[in-house]
């Protein structure tokens, strides 16, 4: 009979909906036991929170796993790794007598009894399912943790130790390639892909720009449910080989490659490597099983292209084969791009294509002799992907280097001063370079070339050469006196080149040799995208769009809640690369540099104790995060620095508050004599003042990509954080990428920095799905209104909330910033620019509430917040608290009130029920929560009527 009740229920249910739709979702088989209501109130990307009244005071246990049979727990409530954590009566938990609120998933790391740190999140878009145990008393369900959201553009930084001023906490990296991490900020799994016995380097890495294939854009084996990924390793060793299976997860290493540069090139899966003046490619020819440390990969080889030198020569017989080295980067698709330079990076040479297919060069191009392009050094090479085109960076031959690289000079040899307005020009001879040697392949002057002079930086344009020693230039501004120097300026653009149309490369019209708006060694191209570092992207036809403006700029900088942080050039380091082929995204991940662009400095006060200005802007530390750091050559650093400001908080200038800093919030908190916004750090030894130099701190608002392995829309408004990288502020690579696989289905990542000669290790998070969940604005704080009605007759006429987060301190304390001090909402509505109070140190207006009122709390996006009401007398005097409880982005639920959590966010689905049929899965995952909630509810509530 109950199951036939249950049944009709559940149709009754569906029969809201029009149409049919299949649901399948497995639960937890029910026991024999008695059954009690739970209400799953509202969950995040990290968090879940139940709401239940227990059939007796004493404490319950809850259970949560990832599988059904609710093995193994989810770390935050395994009491294996943290005592009492699954009892409801722990720390996290608010209790009111019978009437619970557990919140499942904790935003921090923290150490385990095994010793170990662990990130106690949940894992992101992922079905979690819970049994709560009464006595003899048990409650079943599920729940759906939410996608990873797009537009939150506040971030918290990386977790400080205040136990230990400076260090920053991160989950433990155990010596086992199956270990999974949860990200405590954004809830992405983690996994190792490299262990240190892979190599015996500093470790692999993924190069030092986004063009750099790293993996196969096809699945290979035997079956085909891999990738294969190519990695350079540190201090210049040999490169490593690993095999990845999206499906799973599962990493292999499949030996070492004998060569620093193992590039793969992704098309075909193979390796093409330069031996001479031949191509080699080479096919892995392993059984792709794990391979044992110290294991060489096996390949087989074969010559596909001969002799490029003399192909080159072939082609053009200009080209000198003795005279220039030619050297190729990475090949892409059938064509390869190859350097001929007269000497080192940045001389100058010839530009060669040649087909992998053929075997034989399609063209050459002397960039020197193009008329665009004279006095021009070659600096980086670029396929375009898989179409028949190079992009080339050019560089300003400046010398230093040698043969080749300059600068190439003549001088003004007139009789006397060279009068404003001459047009003729008397010169020593033919430019010549006195640090590179005799050299026969050194360009002659010739008509167009542009000379700067450098006495005045004036430059003119050779207009007619009358011989080897007089010029008819454009008229001079300056004068000139005889021994002038005039040095060759060449046209230091970048070129989009389409060889097929023009072998020669000698096109002047832009047609077929196309100088671009802006390329350099960071941009990166694959199909229809083109990209540059700081997010410029061109979408199209690569070939037809050369040369044309950039279809959008992606903001580094986005504000929250009308606040700024400073993120461009080299304050957060740009190294993008294209997402896999065809999705609507690109990658990247930003190297927090604090302040760098911002000229910040420090100025002594006493001792450790200096005062910050910022040349930027002034801190924010309502809106957004603040973070501060000294670098990773100072004192076995990098260090965090860490907040110590609060009511009558005083920094001392002695080594106890070292890695420590404080924001004044009224007069002569911090240090006698301070004014409020005044900012103090304390720092040992004797630091740099400005921020970018070595040992120096940088400290400002922390900005929404910092520090972040990102997911970037290129529509420019679906962007997010998928990892924090596992790493403090300031302790990232030199040059960090994040390039995902083929397929969008896990994103590679590295941790530590091989130019720093610290441990490289490879990991990757598991991305996803690139869908919007909902329609909330998580660019500003999320709005939670708690309707608030005080007991008659204490004298009560006033009220307020006291709210904070666990990442900041205990329930109790109610800690919303870094601050050590309550934080207070007080008003009906939220003010961008005055969000709340602090409640000691800030002047406000308690919320007049003698019968009734609204307060609402300025919620952080995907966080979770505590509260607490406190009522006031007519004097201001504190009478009593009110209700407790927390308020996320789903809801806010009072633990008086656990039967009826009000909305925030308002409906659950956009559309209505009657249009399942657009629902996007997101929607469809949560109506099956729904359905499934309200089901045990049913359920529950027809046994106690059964009993």
């Amino acid at each position: 009979m109950e199951k036939l009740k249950i049944s009709f229920v559940f149709a009754a249910l569906m029969a809201l909906i029009a149409g049919s739709v299949s649901l399948a979702l497995p639960l937890p088989s029910a026991s024999a036991a008695t059954t009690f209501s739970v209400k799953v109130v509202g969950v995040t990307n990290t968090q879940a929170v139940l709401a239940y009244t227990a059939p007796d005071a004493g404490p319950c246990t809850v259970q949560v796993s990832e599988n059904n049979a609710l093995v193994p727990l989810v770390h935050d409530i395994d009491p294996n790794l943290f005592a009492g954590s699954n009892l409801d009566n722990r720390a996290e938990a608010v209790v009111g007598g019978v009437n619970r609120i557990f919140v499942i998933g904790t935003r921090i790391t923290e150490k385990a009894l095994d010793g170990n740190n662990y990130s106690r999140a949940l894992q992101a878009d992922t079905t979690h399912y819970y049994q709560v145990t009464c006595g003899s008393s048990v409650s079943m369900g599920s729940f759906h943790t939410a996608n990873i959201p797009f537009g939150m553009t506040y971030q918290d930084i990386p977790q400080l130790d205040r136990a230990n001023p400076g260090a920053t906490i991160q989950p433990t990296l155990l010596n086992d390639r199956n270990q999974t991490i949860v990200d405590p900020h954004t809830g992405a799994l983690i996994r190792r892909v490299s262990l240190p016995a892979d190599t015996s380097a500093s470790g692999p890495y993924m190069y030092f720009g986004g063009s750099t294939r790293i993996c196969s854009n096809n699945l290979m084996g035997s079956p085909a449910i891999g990738y294969l990924c190519s990695f350079a390793n540190g201090d210049g060793g040999y490169g490593v080989l690993y095999y990845i299976i999206p499906s799973t997860g599962e990493a292999r290493y499949l030996g070492w490659m004998p060569v620093a540069y193992p590039l793969i090139n992704p098309v075909d899966g193979k390796f093409y490597q330069q031996s001479g003046n031949d191509v080699v490619a080479k096919t892995y020819a392993g059984d792709y099983a794990a391979a044992k440390p110290n294991t060489a990969a096996s390949f087989s080889s074969v010559i596909v292209i001969h002799d490029i030198s003399a192909q080159v020569h072939a082609f053009n017989n200009k080209f000198v084969s003795a005279d220039f080295g030619c050297g190729v980067d990475q090949f892409m698709g059938d064509y390869a791009a190859f350097a001929c330079m007269r000497g080192i990076q940045d001389s100058y040479g010839w530009i060669a294509i040649a087909r992998v297919s053929t075997g034989k060069v399609i063209a050459a191009m002397q960039l020197y002799e193009n008329a665009q392009y004279r006095w021009t050094g070659i600096h980086h090479l670029d396929a375009v992907y898989d179409e028949p085109a190079v992009t080339i960076t050019t560089h300003g031959i400046t010398g230093g280097g040698g043969v080749g690289t300059g600068p190439y000079v003549t001088t003004y040899t007139g009789g006397g001063i060279l009068p404003i307005g001459s047009t003729i020009l008397t010169v020593s001879g033919e430019p010549a370079c006195s640090a590179c040697g005799a050299d026969p392949d050194v360009p002659l002057a010739q008509v167009g070339d542009k000379f700067t002079f450098g006495d005045t930086a004036e430059t003119v344009t050779i207009v007619a050469k009358n011989s080897a020693t007089s010029w008819t230039v454009t008229p001079t501004t300056h004068a000139h006196a005889p021994g002038a120097v005039l040095t060759a300026s060449g046209n230091f653009k970048p070129i989009f080149w389409k060889f097929l149309q023009d072998p020669n490369g000698m096109d002047t019209t832009g047609v077929s040799v196309v100088q671009e708006l802006s390329l350099d060694g960071h941009a990166d191209i694959t199909t229809n995208l083109l990209l540059m570092e700081h997010w410029q992207v061109r979408i199209g036809d690569l070939i037809g769009e050369a040369g044309k403006p950039w279809t959008r700029t992606i903001s580094e900088s986005p504000t929250f809640a009308g606040s700024s942080a400073q993120c461009y050039g080299n304050g957060c380091a740009s190294h993008p690369s294209a997402g896999a082929p065809g999705q609507p995204w690109l990658t990247d991940y930003l190297r927090w540099d604090g302040a760098f662009a911002d000229a910040g400095k420090i100025i002594p006060i006493s001792g450790q104790l200096y005062q910050f200005h910022s040349g930027y802007a002034a801190a924010t530390p309502k809106q957004m995060a603040q973070a501060g750091s000294i670098g990773v050559f100072w004192n076995g650093g990098p260090h965090g620095l860490l907040d110590v400001s609060g009511p009558n908080a005083l920094l001392g200038a002695g080594a106890g508050g070292s890695y420590q800093y404080c924001i004044a919030n009224v007069a002569n908190e911090c240090r006698s004599g301070s004014a409020k916004g005044d900012t103090f750090i304390n720092l040992p030894g004797t630091p740099a003042t400005t921020c970018g130099a070595t040992g120096a701190p940088c400290f400002s608002n922390f900005d929404a990509y910092g520090n972040g392995v990102l997911q970037i829309g290129i529509s420019g408004d679906q962007s997010r954080v998928i990892s924090g990288g596992l790493t403090g502020l300031a302790d990232m690579s030199s040059y960090p990428t994040a390039k995902s696989l083929a397929d969008g289905s896990w994103l590679l990542f590295t941790i530590g920095d091989t130019q720093s000669h610290t441990p490289s290790r490879l990991m990757m998070a598991k991305l996803p799905p690139f869908i919007a969940q909902d329609t909330v604005d998580r660019s500003t704080f999320v709005r939670a209104p708690l309707a608030i009605a005080p007991p008659a007759g204490r004298g009560i006429v006033s009220a307020a909330v006291e709210f904070g987060y666990l990442e900041q301190g205990t329930q109790s304390q109610h800690y919303c910033t870094s601050r050590r001090e309550p934080c207070v909402a007080v008003s009906e509505s939220v003010a961008d620019a005055n969000p709340f109070s602090y409640e000691q140190t800030d002047r406000y207006e308690k919320m007049p509430c003698a019968t009734s009122c609204t307060i609402t709390i300025p919620v952080l996006p995907m966080h979770v917040a505590y509260y607490q009401v406190k009522y006031y007398d007519t004097n201001g005097t504190f009478i009593a608290n009110g209700d407790r409880g927390i308020a996320a982005e789903s809801a806010i639920v009072g633990i008086n009130n656990i039967s009826a959590p009000s909305s925030i966010s308002g409906p659950l689905f956009p559309a209505p029920l009657t249009n399942i049929s657009s629902m996007t899965p997101a929607e469809l995952r949560a109506l099956i929560q729904v359905l499934t909630v309200e089901l045990l509810r049913l359920e529950a509530e027809l046994a106690a009527l059964n009993a």
